[in-house]
């Protein structure tokens, strides 16, 4: 006993030990439209992916220099990447956060904050992230719109999927119009498989995001923290925080920051939030000089006004890009054309023509006040997603942005101006929208690419006839009886997609065989082809043989109703190879200990059944594979300790595990086998 105690302690030493790596937290804090995901801790290294404002990640290693002060190595896409959390100016494009232990949902509250969340409206899940608010900001309140709207049905219908037909209503840029690393998080519906390519949707590179996205980004949770929680704000006028230097933090040295006065005054006039106003400014790209900041002339060459195509106009401000819609040449223009009272410069709406900056300031608070604030649409959040339990307008319509990042930009930007201010801890309102049926959390979909269509599929070097990729069946493929088997070959749309018959030989039974080819693509998902391989019936001479006489016939080891003489890794393969040898109309099926169909290209695990059929007559065998006691199909220290256990009479083998247990073959059980599974496990021999 004490000799098998020191084996066991030398096969446990001989196991690796795994450390699992300490995990920080924190959230994506860049300014621009995105930053670079990395293959390695270097600005020179490839770009894996790109990380968008507000989206949490997992830390889980440091790197410091290459361009960068700090890199954090992340979780990412089902891997790790690296990104420049601290630039070498100090900038923190990821912010650290103190982890919080989220509990479950659905539970009662416990602390008497909890309970006054609770009786204004807030699930519990939303509870641990604005208690932590609470008690860092006292004087911030938190209201709960109860919008009593489902939540898939929400986060599907801002995809553009309801309302006025507009599929636009939510998108993601795409860094140099590249979607290849990017095109799990776009919507499928704008995506052409066959060519591997999305529709853009606005110029500039901006794509239709999928509903997994949207969900990430409209769920209140996931941005209820210091950075964020701004998105929320009630957009009403506050003497004691909206002043003129708050406004001069959020433009900072822009040119916008000349009439921050300006922004006040109308602000005040029109009970709204001047800080709301110059954050939207920044977001609409206008705190630059330009023609609709300056008032210098421009040439209309735009496609939405053709009437007015080469006109001059100047002295159109405008600083919120209103009626800047979309165009064949530049969106801006037609935002110009709106400020100067519209194509016949006739419409005096919102006080236009806007020819002077303060008409264009003035004029700008009067139509977010009419259009959103004033409608229900009185947050950030909320002029985004038209969501709201209290709207005046029309559900999922109105919305000021499209970019799916903007909100969350927008609140960053409160944030720091009311921080570098000093007025972080006054009082504020922020109107939370919660919904039903929420799941327990929401996080980011896969970026990787969703193509799992192939481009072509081959039998022995011949395509297969009339292939489609859009197509999964109806393909089928005759050869003659003496072909035993094929090879599959198939090409992906997308390179580097995974195809688990590329390449691969299938063995074939006499009749229809259905062989399924299944492509997955990078992000996961999977697609299967089903080609119908059928092999003629031969005029054979073996008419008389049955099962028995076949398998007795190969070198596999009959016992009874065992079958042996298979060793680790053997697959069912080597059984079907071994029986057609004998004769090429024989067929073999495989099921596991628990009677589920199994695979013939899978390894072979004792207590498989294997049933042979020949000349219409059927036999089934149970299997056993030498060392492998415990039916895994591989050999390891549980396979030991089971024979230790037989031969300490603890607990005794029977059937096709006793006879796997005779590693040596020598018709008994005994710690001559044992010591051949140590030696094996432990690199000493190399086969059983």
């Amino acid at each position: 006993m004490k000799k098998v105690c020191y084996l066991l302690l030398l096969v446990f030493m001989m196991l690796p030990c795994v450390v699992k790596a300490e995990i920080k937290y924190g959230y994506s804090n860049v300014t621009g439209s995105s930053f670079s995901i990395r293959q390695s801790a270097s600005t020179k290294a490839t770009t894996i992916g790109y990380l968008y404002a507000g989206t949490n990640v997992e830390i889980v290693g440091t790197a410091s220099g290459d361009g960068c002060g700090t890199w954090y190595k992340i979780n990412f896409n089902n891997g790790t990447g690296w990104v420049c959390g601290i630039s070498t100016g100090g900038a923190h494009n990821v912010e650290l956060y103190t982890t919080q232990t989220l509990r479950t949902n659905n539970r009662t509250a416990s602390t008497a904050y909890e309970k006054e969340l609770q009786a204004k409206g807030f699930p519990s899940s939303y509870w641990d992230k604005l208690t932590a608010l609470h008690n860092s900001h006292p004087n911030w309140n938190f209201v709960a719109d109860k919008t009593n709207r489902d939540w898939s049905y929400v986060t599907w219908a801002e995809t553009g999927a309801v309302s006025d037909g507009d599929d636009d209503k939510s998108l993601l840029y795409a860094y140099n119009n590249d979607t290849s690393l990017i095109a799990g998080y776009l919507k499928t519906d704008n995506y052409n498989y066959k060519n591997n390519t999305f529709n853009m949707k606005d110029s500039g590179g901006f794509y239709a995001a999928r509903q997994e996205l949207v969900a990430y980004y409209m769920d209140p949770r996931n941005f209820l923290n210091e950075n964020f929680i701004f998105q929320f704000e009630k957009l009403q006028y506050n003497s004691e925080t909206h002043t003129k230097a708050v406004v001069e933090n959020v433009f900072g040295s822009g040119y916008l920051r000349r009439y921050a006065d300006k922004y006040v005054n109308a602000a005040k006039s029109e009970n709204i939030s001047p800080v709301q106003m110059a954050t939207r400014s920044i977001q609409e790209g206008r705190n630059n000089q330009s023609y609709l900041t300056d008032g210098s002339s421009f040439t209309y060459k735009g496609s939405r006004y053709p009437s007015i195509y080469g006109q001059t106009f100047s002295n159109c401000y405008n600083f919120f890009n209103i009626g800047a819609y979309s165009d064949t040449v530049s969106a801006m223009q037609n935002g110009g054309v709106f400020a100067c009272g519209g194509p016949n410069r006739n419409e005096t709406s919102y006080a236009r023509p806007w020819n002077t900056p303060d008409k264009a300031v003035l004029g700008g608070a009067k139509y977010l006040k009419e259009k959103f604030i004033g409608s229900g649409q009185d947050t950030i959040y909320y002029q985004k997603y038209n969501t709201s339990g209290y709207t005046k307008n029309t559900l999922y319509a109105n919305q000021y942005m499209t970019y799916i990042a903007a909100v969350a930009y927008e609140g960053s930007d409160t944030y720091d101006a009311y921080y570098n201010a000093g007025l972080i801890n006054k009082a504020y309102t922020f109107v939370i929208p919660t919904y039903n049926n929420m799941p327990e959390k929401t996080t980011l979909p896969s970026s990787l690419n969703p193509n799992n269509y192939l481009k072509s599929l081959k039998v022995n070097n011949t395509s297969v006839p009339s292939f489609d990729g859009a197509k999964t069946s109806g393909y089928k493929v005759n050869v003659a009886n003496s072909t035993t088997s094929v090879k599959i070959n198939a090409e992906a749309v997308v390179s580097g997609t995974s195809i688990d018959l590329n390449d691969k030989t299938v063995n074939l039974n006499v009749g229809d065989n259905n062989i399924n080819v299944v492509v997955t693509a990078k992000n996961g998902e999977k697609r299967t082809y089903t080609v119908v391989v059928t092999r003629e019936k031969g005029s054979d001479n073996n008419n008389n043989q049955t099962p028995s006489n076949v398998v007795e016939s190969t070198d596999l080891k009959v016992k009874g109703t065992y079958l042996g003489n298979i060793n680790i890794n053997n697959t069912g393969n080597t059984i079907r190879n071994k029986i057609i040898s004998i004769n090429n109309n024989a067929a073999i099926s495989i099921k596991d200990s628990s009677n589920k169909t199994k695979d013939i290209s899978n390894k072979l695990a004792t207590g498989d059944t294997i049933t042979v059929t020949v000349n219409n007559e059927s036999k089934t065998y149970t299997v056993y594979v030498y060392g492998d006691v415990d039916g895994n199909a591989s050999v390891s220290t549980v396979d030991y300790m089971r024979i230790v256990k037989h031969i300490t009479n603890k607990s005794k083998l029977s059937g096709a595990y006793a006879e796997a247990a005779d590693v040596n073959k020598d018709g008994k059980i005994d710690t001559l086998d044992y010591m051949r599974i140590v030696k094996y496990i432990t690199g000493k021999i190399s086969s059983i």
